[in-house]
Parts: structure tokens; C-alpha cells; sequence
């Protein structure tokens, strides 16, 4: 059966992680919050009961899609970093998302319609991106998505145990005494799952529009005590309409959401991409859109040229007036041509009939030089290749790291950094690892914060030298003080 789960708390699994607190409990196992012993990094562990571990075809499947989770590579995916098993207990190392579940955020009511859409469209890009690696996630539900600061993180929400649902499934034939428990939860179940059926990506979508109808009106479509009622109205019973319960959504939204409730998965959005373009249209989406504009202004655009009618966004010149402007103006266009010839035609005559003093010779166009005066600077999204310690899947952290940090998607650009940390701790000296951090440092608002506590926690003594240089001499003030905060957290 394996150790007790509560006895894991002081121990360290895996050879570098530390179990600290539990911070949850369910019918597969617990979860805690631990670190990693030599960088510190905070981390979430995922340990299942002994039970599992003594089922040889669970090990395999839990080992299958352990592995296939650890390929997500994406902002609003939450990582998996490692897995095995310590003392009979199979156990899987998660990124620590810090944010509030939805499901706490649910407690105080329903979202407002364009928040609703904004989270949603997060999970979408989440799934879409899971999808493509063949990876279905079968259990979305409010506590399985972290909502987070878009305006630090640069994403709305992260969507928590990728992959997990799918490993831990039980035969057909334990559908329903384990459901609810290791293979789904019964209020967001889409009909084919609780019947039974192979789960795939429409599965999700249908989750998720159970999730996006509680988060319009603040509870589920179907609820029941008795979980085998739910399952019921999920296989047979058309969803209700949300509108009536949420008069404040549009037309196209409730239609969006019925769509996604549908029982047959061929009636239903076919992939991520598909919805992500439909959530796009939505007039709460477009909303949305112009409330970040107005809280984050564009530079302004330059004037249009004279006799160009300015158009606003969206909304396509009359055809039949474009040419007016150029009717209208055509003696002055006609007299400034004119009266350019006579200029050029004057200076020509002074030209020959006064003596002019000898010129230097011209020098030759840059084109025909033999080589350039300065080599070209290499495109910002060509990863520098890795350096030879970096080899297996310390190399792959790497190369997504430094293609993340070239993108300024710092917080992402960090994670994969400290993954290869972990597993070679030479590759803090890496100088990918420091340019990159130091360009967020210096050039992302957003990612200015998780480079300070990067560079001053997991880079340490290597990035001194540098972040000296920045605090005595950055022209912008900000940059400075960050400098020097890293360095004070550097040296406590």
C-alpha cells in the first residue's frame, strides 16, 4: 500500500524534492506543496495512494501520460517537472501555480460576461495546445483552473492537471463506482465519457461549456444529490438555456454555449482552434478588447497623408467616395508638380553657369563595399545552440527557455531555465540564461519582477557583475532600482 500520505511531509522524494505541507486531499491520493532542495523553487506534489502503485496496467498508463503531460510547453498550462516513485507511492512534480481557483472565485457569485469570456478563451488556448500533442485533458472543472494576473503573467488563468484524468480512467467496467473519484467529475462529465465511450478533444469542449454556463450564472446546468441523476441529464436531457438565467449575455453568446452543450460531439465545436475564432466574435469579446485598449493606450498612429479619409477600425471606406479626395485636389497636385520642375530646372542652369569648387570624391555606396562595416545582428527568434554540458533534457529546457525569453515571455522563459538548472546547476552560468534575464529586466514591465527574483535566487553570484552594471548606469530609473533590489535579495 505504501507509506501513509500524511508521512511524506519532511521527506524528500526523487532525490531533490521536498514535501513540506499538504495542501489537499481527494480518493487518488494528496497533494502538497514542496521546493526543490538545491534552487528553493516552490512546487506542487501530486502523490497517490499506495493502491495504484501495486496495479501494474494503472503504472503503465500513469507512466504513459506522466510522460506525455511533461511535453506541454505553454503559458497557461501548468508544467509537469518530474515523476517516479517513493516508497510504493507513484508521485508527480507539478509547477506551483500561485493565483485563486475559480472555484473559489465562484463561491462569490457568477462572472461578469466579459470576464467569463476572457477566462475562457484562456482555457481554450490552454486546450488547444494540449490537443495537439494528443493530449485530452477529461476533467475540466472550476478547480482545476488557477485564475492568475493577466496584466503580470501576460495570461488570464493556467488549466492544472493536464493529462491526469486521462491516466488515472478506470476500465468501462468501474465507471461508476469510481466516477467522480479518478475519472471524472460528474457534474461537468461530458455524455460520451459517462457512457462509457473514448473521450477526445469535443469531450473537453463540452466540459468546458458546462464550466462557461456556471461561470454566466453561478451553478451548473444539472444538479443533483444522487451523482447517477447528473450523469443521466448530462447523456439525455437537453442543457437549459442560459440566457434566462443571464439576461445580461448576448444572443450570440447563448448561442455559442448551446453549442458547446450538445450531446451529439458532431454538433458540437470540432476543435480548440474552432472556438477560440467563435469566442473571438463574440460582442463580449470585442468589449473586452476595448476596455484593455483604453487601460493600455497604443502609441498614437502618425496622421493620415492629406485627401485620405480617416476610417475608424472595423468599419470599410464607401467606395464610391474614395476618389472624390483626389478629384477635389488635383490643380494643387498639378501645381506643386509644376512647380517643382521649375525649381529643379533653375538650379541645374546656376549649376553650369557658376564655377563651383572641387569636391571630394564621392565615396563608394555602402552596397558595394567588400564586406559590412558591422555584422548583422541575428534574427531575436534564432535559439543560440546549446552548450555542450547541455545534453538530453537539460538541452531541450534550454532551447525553449531562451525561444521563450527572445519573445520577452519571461515568466515561461524562467520556468524552463530552472528546469535545466535542476537537473545541471553549471547552467546557471549559462550566458543565454543571464542576457535573457537581464533583457526582461530591462525591457518587460510585466516581466520585471520574476527576472528579480531569477536572477537574485536561482542565477545568484554569476549575474552580480551585470546587475552592478545596471544599477550604476541604466538611464531609466526603474531599471536601476530593480538592479539593486536583486542585488540586495542577492546578498541577504
Amino acid at each position: 500500500m505504501g507509506v501513509p500520505t500524511s508521512s511524506l511531509i519532511g521527506q524528500v522524494i526523487g532525490g531533490r524534492w521536498r514535501v513540506d505541507s499538504q495542501i489537499g486531499e481527494g480518493g487518488v491520493g494528496a497533494v502538497y506543496k514542496g521546493a526543490h532542495v538545491g534552487i528553493g523553487r516552490p512546487v506542487a506534489i501530486k502523490a497517490l495512494h499506495g493502491l495504484f502503485a501495486s496495479q501494474p496496467e494503472f503504472r503503465k498508463r500513469f507512466e504513459r501520460e506522466a510522460r506525455a503531460a511533461s511535453r506541454l510547453s505553454h503559458p497557461a498550462c501548468v508544467s509537469v517537472l518530474d515523476f517516479g516513485e517513493f516508497e510504493g507511492q507513484l508521485f508527480l512534480v507539478m509547477e506551483f501555480a500561485q493565483g485563486r481557483l475559480l472555484a473559489e472565485r465562484l463561491d462569490e457569485g457568477p462572472l461578469r460576461p466579459t470576464e467569463a469570456v476572457v477566462v475562457t478563451r484562456g482555457i481554450v488556448t490552454a486546450l488547444r495546445h494540449a490537443h495537439s500533442l494528443g493530449i485530452v485533458h477529461r476533467d475540466l472543472k472550476p478547480a482545476n483552473v488557477m485564475l492568475l494576473d493577466d496584466a503580470a503573467t501576460g495570461v488570464p488563468c493556467k488549466l492544472l492537471d493536464f493529462g491526469l484524468a486521462k491516466a488515472m480512467g478506470p476500465e468501462p467496467s468501474e465507471q461508476l463506482t469510481q466516477m467522480g473519484t479518478v475519472f471524472g467529475t460528474p457534474g461537468y462529465i461530458s455524455p460520451e465519457q459517462a457512457q462509457g465511450f473514448p473521450a477526445d478533444a469535443r469531450s473537453d469542449l463540452y466540459s468546458l461549456g458546462v464550466l462557461l454556463w456556471e461561470m454566466l450564472v453561478g451553478h451548473k446546468p444539472f444538479v443533483h444529490d444522487d451523482p447517477i441523476e447528473t450523469l443521466r441529464d448530462h447523456i439525455s436531457t437537453p442543457a437549459p438555456k442560459v440566457r434566462p438565467q443571464a439576461p445580461q449575455i448576448s444572443p450570440q453568446l447563448e448561442t455559442l454555449v448551446a453549442r458547446l452543450l450538445e450531446k451529439d460531439p458532431r454538433a458540437r465545436f470540432q476543435t480548440a482552434e474552432e472556438l477560440l475564432t467563435a469566442l473571438g466574435r463574440l460582442p463580449e469579446a470585442v468589449a473586452s478588447a476595448k476596455t484593455e485598449h483604453r487601460a493600455a493606450p497604443a502609441p498614437a498612429p502618425s496622421a493620415p497623408p492629406r485627401g485620405v479619409k480617416k476610417v475608424t477600425l472595423g468599419t470599410p471606406p464607401p467606395v464610391a467616395a474614395a476618389p472624390a479626395p483626389v478629384l477635389k485636389r488635383w490643380p494643387v497636385v498639378l501645381g506643386a508638380v509644376l512647380a517643382a520642375v521649375l525649381f529643379g530646372s533653375a538650379a541645374l542652369l546656376s549649376r553650369t553657369q557658376s564655377p563651383q569648387p572641387p569636391q571630394p570624391a564621392s565615396p563608394a555606396p555602402v552596397q558595394s563595399a567588400p564586406a559590412p562595416l558591422r555584422q548583422p545582428r541575428p534574427a531575436p527568434t534564432a535559439p543560440h545552440p546549446p552548450p555542450p554540458r547541455a545534453s538530453g533534457l537539460a538541452s531541450s529546457h534550454m532551447y525553449k527557455g531562451h525561444e521563450f525569453g527572445e519573445r520577452l515571455w519571461c515568466s515561461d522563459a524562467f520556468s524552463e531555465y530552472e528546469r535545466a538548472i535542476a537537473i545541471d546547476s553549471g547552467l546557471r552560468e549559462d550566458p543565454r540564461v543571464i542576457t535573457d534575464a537581464v533583457r526582461c529586466l530591462i525591457e518587460s514591465r510585466h516581466g520585471r519582477g520574476p527576472a528579480i527574483r531569477f536572477l537574485s535566487e536561482v542565477v545568484g553570484p554569476s549575474a552580480q557583475e551585470r546587475l552592478r552594471e545596471l544599477a550604476s548606469g541604466a538611464r531609466a530609473p526603474e531599471v536601476r532600482r530593480a538592479a539593486e533590489e536583486a542585488l540586495a535579495r542577492m546578498n541577504r
